[in-house]
């Protein structure tokens, strides 16, 4: 059977060093990060069969103390995780996965849940998920 290896790059671009993150594929969690300053690279590789996928990151640990706002409320400082630079076998899918995930979170509890758009950043507790079907190659010829 084919393999699919996953490589992508986890950027935490603050001073914050105790931001937590999990990278699922399907039900089992391949990483579970304490996200420190600067550059992760991370990869992961699955077996090619007939059926769908899903792969997750679930941001988690950030705390109101993570968020500096000014005497108006307006946002100064902010720990936010990037994921960047996704690819899949060496094909790029940064916008692939604008187009296709979905970032499930509720403004850590501040707010009703919601379902975004996701554009690479990890700003509130929650779930990226990137749904597709394998093989991952006819699923990606049908997508692009």
């Amino acid at each position: 059977m084919d393999t699919i290896q996953i490589r992508f790059i986890v950027d935490n671009q603050s001073d914050s060093d105790n931001l937590g993150l999990e990278c699922w594929f399907d039900d089992s969690m391949f990483q579970d990060i304490c996200v420190q300053p600067g550059k992760t690279i991370v990869t992961h590789e699955f077996t090619e069969d007939d059926s769908q996928h899903s792969l997750r990151f679930v941001l988690k640990n950030k705390t109101e103390e993570h968020t500096k706002l000014d005497e108006k409320g307006n946002i100064i400082k902010d720990a936010i995780i990037s994921i960047q630079d996704v690819h899949f076998d060496e094909i790029e899918m940064n916008q692939i996965l604008i187009d296709h995930c979905v970032y499930t979170h509720n403004f850590n509890n501040t707010k009703d849940t919601v379902h975004e758009k996701f554009y690479g950043q990890l700003g509130c507790n929650g779930t990226v998920e990137f749904k597709f079907n394998s093989p991952f190659y006819m699923w990606l010829l049908e997508n692009m």
